[in-house]
């Protein structure tokens, strides 16, 4: 396969024009190799300019850089080019540099910010980051994308290059023809003068890489296929409710009018049996064209489906369905109410929150999300009250993860905490607690995922701090965890002299936030990634607390405490932390710094046995 030159493309670079995006994404008529280097057949291939370059310091050079974006019916290609003579590898080089994140989501009226959006992080190094769903729908959602995305990066003759296959399916439901419109932005990230940064916009917008925020975008004007080409496929929703019909749309485009082609719908339940079937014959319009094939559902009962599409016998589409069960949740509430006097504050509380979680749940679903989580959690609460009915507890007996609910002396509502129960754990001993606060755009759920905890000796506890990214700083935060710990100790048997305080990146700095304000609780403190002065950074208040400060270290004298920092840390830097660990030991704290060559909570099994060791020595 040819590839096109690289001065080339920088002189045609040189003639494009300053407008904002591509004017037009063209239709590939065969499917490019994804190896870095651009193929020489693209259709209408020139580098477009980026609209933008904001940089980490005015004093940065000015590395020319371009892309390129075309479409087919099952994929988007996107390359990018810049003037370097070798791709820079740091740690989270989509954010770092050398890498990129793209927004593809819904347009809103008038084009405003949107709320509905996938955002793609790319990266050259080969780690858990060299390519990830970032966000969805404003969500952290740090998943992996399938193994049918294709991305390559390439250097050679002072250019850099990186090139992309994405599958419309990874970011269903947005397709060229099947969506109104599709809303796109691209922010690519050169490394420069070590630790600088440039950021090159399509549309430039601050908060691209911010959790919990809209997103600015430009729409995509694609270009018509001047031949026919397969059908593609998509559900009305992904969505329905006992005895609802399911439509499917397709599109494609035909270059003759009158032409007939057949079309086959199944949906096959999990347990791989056709539960619904439908076979159509249908006549095409010349150009593109949309057609949509209701299909008779009212027979499936709740559950998980598979719908398979084929145009002829060709198949053209492959999605899942999620039948909800007819019933609400106001059945629930009578039967729980009806046993309150029987049951335990705890176990009240908690399968109330699972209730009105439903609720939210239910009324944020879109069209097009199935539902797997909401029809399990359906499933729990029903299982969970027919027990109590019977007089057995399941959620006291529970095991493992979970999440609990506690509800609020403050102003009376429900909040929620994760907690893992160890499998030996009995109401005759008493456990010490480990207290784990999480990172920027999580929440109390990501206990389960996190690495590094004991799987005995301990009842670890995850407060939800009543938001993603607080910095565990304020009174509804702090009033969160204080509530969450006495409610664990209501409700399990626990050491309250060994309580220990740990958490990751921003909950790093809320175990210094925390421990300040509340420094007669806790026994010893952990800190993963933490960042001394992230609320005053954060939100620009300067009476925020700075622990780098040696007035705000006085509560910490005497106190163990377990630090993890790596050195190539960007997210969070390292020196910082080099720089409090001495005012600490200064101070008479004691401190047990481990470090090595990795970035942002890259914690090495190594490590991770280092810092449990340390756990279990402070309950001893």
């Amino acid at each position: 396969m040819l590839r096109l030159n690289y001065l080339f493309t920088f002189l045609l670079a040189a003639f494009i024009s300053d407008v904002s995006g591509q004017n037009q994404v063209h239709y590939l008529l065969n499917e490019p190799v994804i190896d870095g280097y651009a193929d020489a057949m693209l259709p209408g291939f020139a580098l477009e300019a980026f609209s933008v370059v904001s940089k980490s310091d005015s004093a940065n050079p000015d590395p020319a850089a371009g892309y390129y974006l075309a479409y087919s019916e099952k994929y988007l290609y996107l390359y990018i080019e810049a003037e370097a003579d070798s791709i820079t590898i740091r740690d989270r080089g989509y954010q770092n540099g050398d890498g990129f994140h793209l927004l593809i989501g819904k347009p809103q009226e008038d084009n405003a910010p949107t709320d509905e959006f996938y955002v793609l992080a790319f990266s050259a190094e080969k780690s858990w980051c060299h390519q990830m769903i970032w966000y969805y729908n404003i969500d952290l959602q740090m998943k992996r994308l399938s193994t049918d995305t294709r991305f390559g990066s390439a250097s050679k003759n002072g250019r850099i290059s990186f090139e992309l296959l994405l599958p419309w399916k990874d970011v269903y439901p947005y397709h060229p023809w099947l969506s109104r419109n599709i809303g796109f932005n691209l922010c690519f990230v050169k490394a420069v003068n070590g630790n600088g940064l440039n950021y090159y916009f399509i549309n430039e917008d601050e908060k691209i890489q911010w959790e919990q925020s809209r997103k600015k975008y430009d729409v995509l004007n694609f270009e018509k296929p001047h031949h026919s080409t397969q059908f593609s496929s998509m559900l009305s929703r992904n969505n329905i409710s006992e005895k609802e019909n399911l439509t499917v749309r397709i599109a494609g485009f035909s270059d003759t009018a009158g032409a007939t082609k057949n079309f086959t719908v199944s949906v096959i339940s999990g347990e791989n049996s056709v539960a619904a079937y439908k076979n159509v014959s249908l006549q095409l319009k010349s150009g593109l064209t949309e057609n949509e094939i209701p299909v008779e559902t009212t027979g499936l009962i709740p559950g998980g489906y598979k719908v398979k599409v084929f145009c002829e016998k060709d198949l053209i589409g492959e999605h899942y369905l999620t039948v909800l069960p007819h019933a609400g949740t106001k059945d629930f509430r009578t039967t729980l109410q009806s046993l309150g006097a029987d049951v335990s504050s705890g176990t009240y509380n908690t399968i109330m929150f699972y209730i009105n979680d439903i609720d939210s749940s239910l009324c944020k679903l879109k069209d097009y999300e199935c539902s797997f989580t909401v029809r399990s959690r359906i499933a729990g609460v029903d299982n969970y009250l027919n027990m109590l009915k019977t007089g057995n507890d399941l959620i006291t007996q529970r095991k493992g993860f979970y999440r609990r609910a506690y509800l609020s002396a403050e102003d009376n509502q429900l909040y929620p905490y994760s907690i893992y129960v160890p499998g030996d754990y009995t109401a005759d001993k008493k456990l010490p607690l480990l207290v784990y606060l999480h990172g920027s755009g999580n929440d109390d759920r990501v206990l389960s995922e996190t690495t590094a905890l004991p799987e005995t000796g301990f009842i670890i506890l995850a407060p939800g701090g009543r938001g993603t990214s607080n910095c565990f700083a304020g009174t509804e935060p702090q009033t969160d965890i204080e509530e969450a710990i006495s409610d664990v100790v209501r409700n399990f048997s626990i050491d309250t002299s060994k309580i220990i305080l740990s958490g990751f990146s921003m909950g790093g700095y809320g175990v210094y936030r925390t421990f300040y304000e509340h420094p007669g609780r806790y026994k010893a403190l952990a800190v993963i990634s933490g960042h001394p002065d992230l609320a005053r950074r954060w939100t620009g208040d300067p009476d925020e607390i700075n622990f780098l400060e040696d007035k705000n270290l006085r509560n910490f004298k005497n106190i163990p405490i377990f630090i993890f920092h790596g050195t190539n840390d960007l997210n969070c830097p390292y020196s910082m932390t080099e720089q409090l660990v001495n005012k600490l030991r200064k101070n008479g704290c004691n401190v047990t710094f481990v470090t090595d060559e990795g970035g942002h909570g890259s914690m090495t099994p190594e490590t991770g046995n280092k810092y449990t060791a340390w756990l279990k020595k402070q309950i001893e």
